[in-house]
């Protein structure tokens, strides 16, 4: 806690700005705003204290509302840049007289002027003092606030393949989570990085929520295609639930140890509309001269997976096609790959990672195609050379929610000899399964 710190103070001076973040505030605990303030001068990423000048108590004295963390956005002219401040949480009001009060005196001087300037670095050694008064104010908070500082202070996890496979996994469940309606930030943050790191999977480090396999066979899991080649080699189950009593149940197949595993496979089952939807992720390590990111499929394990969904994708395409409009599906490739660049694993960071979701029919005309060969003979599969001919993850969530994706009521039959190739292979497998029966939508911002 001794590094812990204020790094900063914003005053929201506008009265009408004032009202419309506090109107936003009351039904979320963010809100974005534009600073005209030099895009320099702004942290990347700090713990901050707000003033709202609408608050009814201003007309005796300036003081601060609210804390925060606020991440720095993009530049939107020349001395404007757009900042965010999520996880907000309101503070009985403040005076910056008793700020003052609880600073030693040759720290005054730093802070007098905080609540009249839009903006205001507060140095380094001022700031810990700060933190440690504000705690001393209001000990009825400080629980909250301290998480707050050990959000944007835990470091980011050592990167291994270890690590790399457990942030895949971390990925496909907060996937998982916004197909099936669930805010997944709280969710995510309840993970316990010793427990996830030294369990057999991503999914052991969500204490609050993991379901041992006793209890799993109540959920009557075996009916499911594909259970009994999943059955003998689960890592982990969770089980959530929404305000309808609706069920998410994620699975964590694994025949080999997860630091040894090969890569993570998502399949997903919407039970509304019987289907199966595929996700292989590939991860972009490769960069050219110009630092764009790609990646290589010129690889012995890339042929073995790719012949692994071409034969199965021949299986599917077996099947007669459905003519009933529960099967309705936009395309009858439900196997995609997640290009994205290296995952890094940070504990209580609840994100997707932006990734370009590209179908398996594509994915083989792609590598047929000379836009992909690099300058000395390669192959390069990247956003530079994709043309935004992709699908983007806001839309992959919003057409699997609606069953617009994935293999149909007959096919489904079919995915036990997927998941049982697999898992032979080395794959770890995330197999979540939805019980939704929701018509509605529920938009994110990524």
């Amino acid at each position: 806690m001794s590094n812990f710190s204020i790094n900063a103070t914003l005053c929201i001076l506008s009265e009408d700005l004032a009202y419309a973040i506090e109107e936003r505030l009351s039904v979320s605990s963010e809100f974005t705003t534009v600073m005209t303030t030099y895009p320099s001068q702004i942290a990347k990423i700090a713990l901050i204290l707000i003033r709202l000048t609408s608050n009814p108590y201003e007309e005796q004295e300036p003081g601060f509302t609210h804390i925060g963390i606020l991440r720095k956005g993009q530049r939107v002219a020349t001395s404007q840049v757009r900042i965010k401040i999520t996880d907000i949480v309101e503070l009985p009001f403040i005076p910056v007289s008793t700020l003052l009060f609880n600073v030693s005196s040759v720290l005054q001087k730093n802070i007098e002027d905080i609540a009249t300037r839009q903006y205001k670095n507060i140095p380094k050694e001022t700031s810990k003092e700060l933190f440690k008064a504000l705690l001393k104010i209001l000990p009825e908070k400080k629980e909250q606030i301290l998480r707050l500082a050990n959000k944007i202070n835990t470091p980011k996890l050592e990167v291994n393949n270890r690590a790399m496979d457990v942030a895949t996994e971390k990925d496909a469940t907060s996937i998982c989570l916004d197909i099936f309606g669930i805010d997944r930030s709280q969710i995510i943050q309840t993970w316990d990085p010793e427990e996830g790191l030294n369990g057999k999977s991503f999914l052991t480090g969500l204490t609050d929520y993991t379901i041992y396999e006793d209890d799993a066979i109540s959920h009557d899991l075996h009916s499911l295609p594909g259970w009994e080649q999943i059955a003998k080699n689960i890592t982990g189950i969770v089980e959530f639930k929404n305000e309808l009593e609706e069920r998410l149940v994620i699975i964590n197949a694994n025949r080999k140890p997860l630091e040894k595993a090969l890569g993570v496979d998502l399949i997903y089952y919407h039970r509304k509309y019987q289907a199966f939807t595929f996700v292989q992720y590939k991860i972009m390590e490769n960069q050219t001269e110009k630092r764009e990111f790609y990646y290589n499929p010129n690889q012995n394990s890339h042929n073995d997976e790719l012949l692994r969904m071409d034969n199965f994708f021949k299986l599917l395409n077996a099947e007669p096609v459905s003519s009933t409009l529960i099967d309705y599906r936009l395309t009858d490739c439900p196997i995609f790959f997640k290009l994205c660049k290296k995952i890094g694993l940070k504990a209580d960071d609840a994100s997707i990672v932006p990734g370009a979701y590209i179908s398996l029919n594509h994915w083989n005309i792609l590598l047929k195609d000379p836009s992909i060969q690099g300058p000395k003979g390669g192959l390069q599969v990247g956003f530079h050379n994709l043309g935004k001919r992709y699908i983007g993850t806001q839309l992959f969530i919003e057409l699997v929610q609606k069953g617009l994706l994935g293999t149909n009521v007959v096919a489904s039959e079919k995915v036990a000899t997927f998941i049982e190739a697999a898992i032979k292979i080395g794959h770890s497998i995330l197999f979540a399964i939805d019980d939704s029966q929701k018509e509605t939508l529920r938009r994110r911002r990524f």
